[in-house]
């Protein structure tokens, strides 16, 4: 978000409002950027709405709320006014938000956001809804995933990419890259302008990329022939992978010839992990097909080292989650496995881990 010059001298940004109000949570990343305090003038109510309690997750002491027990919106505006005027280090940014919003430019110009990524995933199930929490992420941050195989027959784990693999030929695609995950058991946490970023900041060569996991599967005699023995996540997990879309529809199409026997195959895993070595042996550093071995961007949940049901490489608050051990902030989480929990992830994405509020606040009654 980016606000006129004139607020750069002031130490606090008014909002009135009410808590429901969705840009409240934007002003708070602004203020926090910015290193600035937000006053939220609100209607007094038994329990504050979501977008209040996210800019108190994010600016935790820097938020100080005043609630007026007449919350008409005139009554709001007076009530910031008289503030700002016993308060010059204070300015109201009510006017100027609704503006930026109206005509579009709180958003930086020379960034494309979401229209780059496409986001699909594979689910036969039409009626159990096993998806919903990967969805409710998705939501949460404006990304809406493409849905393939839907009523159709699950044969074997290798559906996944046959029926990915014909359904997405069927769209008019326009964005530079695709986005391919499970979805029961992923969740998303960072926005697709994130995911971006990273992908051509740390892998501005890639075409595929694959998230990286601690577990050999499905075949653990194969952990010794892997690249980079010395990261811990350098096994190939087929749970989540993004590319640049010209070469996936390209591939894919090349590589389905592997995807067709449901007994031999039938770990799709598997699948793409000999054609990783296939391409490995043929090309080497110059192989199409990377793991992401740092967790830039993918993070697999199971541990085989630490018991299958507890990653500790992964520090949990309520601003963020990180690996300890890569030193990365992952976008995409991935809990595979009976014993994988992604409990924690969860939480944290649903702004219910840790909610202890210490915000001044005052009430104004009359």
């Amino acid at each position: 978000m980016k606000l006129e010059d004139k607020h750069k001298d002031f130490n606090k940004i008014v909002y009135y409002g009410l808590s429901s109000d969705e840009c409240i949570e934007k002003i708070a990343t602004y203020c926090k950027e910015c290193d600035k305090k937000l006053v939220a003038i609100v209607a007094e109510e038994n329990e504050y709405s979501q977008p209040l309690k996210n800019a108190q997750d994010i600016l935790l002491d820097d938020i100080w709320i005043y609630e007026v027990a007449m919350g008409l919106r005139v009554v709001l505006k007076s009530r910031a006014d008289k503030y700002c005027g016993s308060n010059p280090d204070a300015i109201i940014v009510n006017e100027e938000y609704e503006l930026l919003k109206t005509i579009g430019i709180d958003k930086d110009p020379n960034i494309k956001y979401k229209d780059d990524i496409l986001v699909c995933y594979v689910e036969t199930d039409q009626h159990t809804n096993k998806e919903k929490k990967f969805l409710k992420s998705c939501n949460l941050l404006g990304i809406s995933p493409k849905a393939f195989g839907k009523g159709k027959p699950w044969n074997g784990a290798i559906d996944k990419f046959i029926y990915f693999n014909e359904e997405i030929r069927l769209l008019d695609i326009k964005e530079k890259y695709i986005l391919f995950v499970d979805s029961r058991d992923v969740l998303m946490y960072k926005d697709l302008n994130e995911i971006k970023t990273k992908f051509e900041k740390y892998y501005p060569d890639c075409n595929l990329l694959f998230n990286g996991e601690t577990n050999c599967y499905p075949n653990p005699s194969l952990k010794d022939n892997y690249p980079n023995q010395d990261k811990k996540y350098k096994y190939l997990n087929a749970g989540m992978c993004i590319g640049r879309t010209d070469f996936i529809l390209e591939f894919f199409s090349k590589i389905s010839k592997y995807f067709v026997d449901y007994e031999k195959n039938w770990s799709e895993q598997g699948v793409w992990t000999d054609i990783f070595f296939k391409y490995q042996d043929e090309c080497g550093d110059d192989n199409p097909i990377k793991i992401d071995y740092d967790c830039h961007i993918f993070q697999c949940l199971w541990d085989e080292e630490a018991g299958r049901s507890a990653n500790f490489d992964i520090v949990y608050n309520k601003n963020k989650i990180y690996n300890r051990l890569t030193g990365t902030e992952p976008c995409v989480f991935h809990s595979p496995g009976p014993t994988c929990s992604d409990s924690q992830v969860w939480k944290i994405i649903n702004r219910t881990y840790h909610t202890s509020y210490k915000t001044k606040r005052f009430i104004e009654t009359a």
